[in-house]
């Protein structure tokens, strides 16, 4: 890949599913080769791992297909590639919360990043998330993706979310959008009131 010259940010990711409350793997050494005419300067950085889920919804909407619900208030970012998919949906409502559920049972050899391959998120207003990602079992046996979605938006629905997401699950973590209004942000304060 040629890249313009700038700065660039550099995410070795594997979303590898681990067991609930199990201990975090221990880092893994990686290879990153770059080539250049001129001299290059690269460090290395520790970053938390809202880097990394800021990076894989950069990288859903950039790569991603989008499909749209509710005249664009749901936006699924759906990406495929070599190393397997992602999904990723924004709530751009002001006022209903959405509830998404995502239903891949039907897949082959293919190792979810929540431990389940089927999941249900209900995501407040103005918020968004990483829903699945999918990373290949193995290639030399193949693989096949079938997805079965459902949507359902109400202002009434209670968050809930699963499988349920860990304290300090951050990937996956629900999230304000970073272009939210403050009319997301307002229906969600006058929802909490009412409950």
């Amino acid at each position: 890949v040629m890249l313009p010259s700038g700065r660039y940010l550099v995410l070795p990711l594997s979303i590898r599913p681990r067991s609930a409350g199990a201990a975090p793997p221990p880092a893994q050494p990686y290879v990153l080769r770059l080539g250049s005419a001129k001299p290059l300067l690269c460090e290395g950085r520790r970053l938390p791992p809202s880097a990394a889920r800021r990076g894989l919804a950069a990288y859903a909407r950039g790569r991603g297909s989008c499909t749209t619900q509710f005249e664009g208030s749901v936006r699924l970012y759906t990406v495929s590639d070599g190393a397997g998919s992602l999904f990723y949906v924004e709530n751009t409502s002001h006022l209903s919360r959405l509830e998404v559920s995502l239903d891949l049972s039907e897949s082959f050899n293919l190792l979810p990043s929540r431990g389940c391959l089927n999941t249900i998120d209900v995501i407040p207003p103005g918020h968004e998330q990483l829903l699945q990602a999918l990373s290949l079992g193995g290639a030399e046996d193949g693989w096949r993706m079938r997805l079965a979605s459902r949507y359902s938006a109400s202002p009434l629905l209670a968050e809930v979310h699963s499988p349920e997401l860990a304290a300090a699950e951050e990937l996956h973590a629900v999230r304000p959008r970073a272009e939210g209004s403050s009319w997301g942000r307002g229906a969600e304060a006058l929802f909490q009131f009412l409950r």
